[in-house]
């Protein structure tokens, strides 16, 4: 049996050759202060060992765990499909009836030449390039005052025209399941919303599973992205830039640009669809799941859908199974306050910072942004125009709008502290989607016939038995097929459903040509 003195001597002895810094410096150290120094140190690191250890054992043996064995396939919930035109207005529509259009703007905006004179003007030893770019954002934002106070709807895409061919889950479907959803920098957009029935279906898929599209964006068919710099010319020197600046109407008759030139940020580039992907209660423009798909490819998109359980721990923000809150947004509208549609949307944390970046707007300019989805009325808005003061705006409207963009870019800049003071609902139960995108040329060259005999004649055949029915498109505002755009065409009256499938089947037309 060991006696004290032989405990005393091993454990003298294991001080002097173990590798623990406090218990070796403690034994080897010759001065008295520093072995006594060395011996507080250690006592105070054991003791804070011994603590995180008891804290640690307390807070597993308090936090309950739960496991959940699923065997079968689990029920996923397709998600809302909404899908935006990178170019928002229709081409063979702007280029055919271009001058219809422009005597809208000449008529209703005087062309916006009264509308900030002085700001398009050239600045000493300002560059070209910067000049540009410059005049490009004013004149965007002419076009974002017109969004807001007249009606773009006839010159976005038509759900008629975009689709070619639609079906979910092997039924077949069309423009009627698409609801029209407006939003500034793409005009008119579609979300697609299967009904309650057909919207879960097993992790199984087939061929036929979700939803099958063919589209067609009215863009870039007719012109080459080439040809149009090669169009481009200069028409004034510099000192005339200084004193008589372009006008939106030169700006745009100049060179082959378009008003999509202006609302892409002047990018010849940018072509093809945009695809939202979110839950059905949840506006698309807050979703942060999309995938964009140019002119010319076929997509095939999968969608993983993941359920996150969360359990209350203590010290952290307590989830809740309380109903989320309800806010209705402004969906769609048109220069009638009647014509306006809302929908109802749970709100998020995206939603909260999104209202606490309007009520900015709004305490410090008096109206609400357009940038984000509103649930006021159209004259709320700080770009809302009234039809008195188009052509000649006034001094306080001018200043409102740019106190909106003044406040605007400091609400974004200030995005993360928004976001952290509306932390407000944290669900106990929420479902996230996650994509995976694959890309091919379509249809190859030794499909063309097939995709012409399969899907364009008997859309061209669908859309006259449509017009036949009483079931054409409503103009808002501008009536392409009325005798006014006949007098200033001089050429036949297409609808614009006729004009764009006409575009596409002649692949050789050009813009300044009739449609044959």
């Amino acid at each position: 049996m060991p006696t004290v003195r032989s405990v005393v001597r091993n454990f003298h002895e294991y001080g002097h050759r173990t590798s623990m810094h406090g218990l070796g410096h403690m034994y080897q150290s010759g001065d008295l202060c520093r072995k006594a120094f060395w011996f507080v140190l250690t006592i105070a690191g054991t003791c804070a060992c011994f603590f995180h250890v008891i804290m640690t054992v307390q807070n597993y043996l308090e936090t309950p765990v739960t496991s959940i064995l699923i065997d079968d396939a689990a029920m996923a919930e397709f998600p809302d499909v909404t899908l935006c035109n990178l170019k928002p207005m229709s081409e063979s529509l702007g280029e055919y009836y271009k001058d219809v259009v422009h005597q809208h703007f000449e008529d209703n905006w005087g062309f916006f030449e009264q509308w900030w004179p002085n700001e398009r003007k050239r600045q000493v030893n300002e560059s070209r390039v910067d000049y540009q770019r410059r005049l490009r954002k004013i004149f965007e934002r002419y076009l974002q005052i017109f969004w807001v106070s007249d009606d773009s709807r006839d010159l976005g895409m038509m759900d008629k025209v975009m689709l070619l061919h639609c079906s979910f889950n092997g039924i077949p479907c069309g423009h009627k399941n698409f609801s029209l959803v407006q939003n500034y920098r793409y005009w008119n957009c579609y979300t697609f919303s299967p009904s309650p029935q057909f919207r879960f279906a097993s992790s199984g898929h087939t061929e036929d599973t979700g939803l099958n599209l063919i589209l067609y964006t009215d863009s870039n068919f007719h012109e080459s992205i080439y040809d149009q710099f090669a169009a481009y010319s200069r028409q004034k020197f510099d000192e005339e830039e200084m004193t008589h600046p372009y006008s939106l109407k030169e700006y745009i008759t100049t060179g082959g640009r378009t008003f999509n030139r202006i609302l892409s940020g002047g990018r010849y580039d940018i072509e093809g669809i945009r695809i939202w992907l979110h839950m059905r209660v949840d506006h698309p423009m807050m979703s942060s799941i999309y995938n964009d798909v140019q002119n010319g490819k076929s997509a095939l998109v999968h969608v993983d859908q993941m359920q996150y359980v969360t359990l209350n721990q203590p010290g952290e923000r307590q989830c809740t199974n309380d109903p989320q809150e309800i806010i209705e947004y402004t969906t769609s509208f048109g220069h009638n306050p009647s014509t306006e549609r809302k929908r109802r949307y749970t709100k998020t944390d995206r939603e909260f910072a999104v209202e606490a970046k309007q009520q900015f707007v709004f305490d410090n300019c008096g109206c609400y942004s357009h940038h984000f989805p509103f649930h006021v009325n159209l004259t709320q808005l700080c770009y809302f125009v009234p039809l008195a003061l188009r052509r000649h705006p006034s001094k306080k409207l001018l200043d409102r709008v740019a106190c909106h963009d003044e406040h605007l870019r400091i609400a974004e800049e200030n995005s993360y502290n928004f976001i952290q003071d509306y932390l407000k609902y944290k669900p106990c139960e929420y479902r996230k989607f996650t994509t995976f995108k694959t890309i091919s040329t379509w249809p190859r060259s030794d499909e063309h016939i097939d995709f012409v005999n399969e899907f364009l004649i008997p859309k061209m055949q669908s859309g006259k038995e449509f017009i036949g029915k009483g079931d054409a498109h409503v103009h808002h505002i501008f009536n392409f097929t009325n005798e006014n755009s006949a007098a200033l065409l001089n050429k036949p009256i297409l609808s614009h459903e006729e004009l764009a499938l006409s575009r596409l089947l002649n692949q050789d037309c050009h813009p300044n040509k009739s449609a044959e």
